[in-house]
């Protein structure tokens, strides 16, 4: 596997958009949302102007977004099913028990079918296209660190 560069951020959200420029936009915002909320989480160094400026590019797509404003009903509840995996994964991490603590990093990163929903969506609705990118991406290694110790997506907020 290789090391994740903003160049395979942007083309993941690109792929899993099919062309929809307001579904790449979504799919980018949530991301970096669930990135920032995570690393505040972890008590991360984060730049208030960063974190705010994120902040508001959440409150834009949830608002004003096309992609999703026309497929609020699908998305919503996902990402409330993620937000739920999210703090369940903090318990299981803490459990003690090997398989929950092994299955925390999973629980956490369930945003993801956020994203993946809006390419079934971007899709047409079609299984097969969507598989075929879930498949790809879940493969890649998103968990390598640059020399400085954080992912690309990170840099955004972090401080310096």
């Amino acid at each position: 596997m290789s090391r994740a560069t903003q160049e395979d951020w942007d083309r993941y959200h690109k792929e899993l958009s099919f062309g929809d420029p307001h579904a790449e936009e979504f799919s980018c915002m949530w991301s970096s949302f669930c990135h920032m909320i995570d690393d505040v989480v972890d008590k991360e160094e984060i730049d208030p102007v960063g974190f705010v400026s994120e902040l508001i590019r959440v409150i834009d797509a949830f608002s004003f977004n096309p992609f999703y404003l026309q497929h609020k009903r699908e998305l919503h509840a996902l990402i409330v099913q993620s937000a739920s995996a999210f703090l369940d994964s903090f318990r299981w991490a803490e459990s003690g028990e090997t398989l929950q603590t092994t299955h925390a990093n999973a629980l956490r990163a369930f945003y993801d079918c956020v994203n993946y929903q809006v390419a079934y969506i971007s899709s047409g609705y079609n299984f097969d296209k969507m598989r075929k990118l879930t498949q790809k991406w879940r493969d890649f290694n998103w968990i390598d660190v640059n020399a400085s110790g954080v992912t690309a997506w990170d840099e955004r907020w972090k401080k310096d």
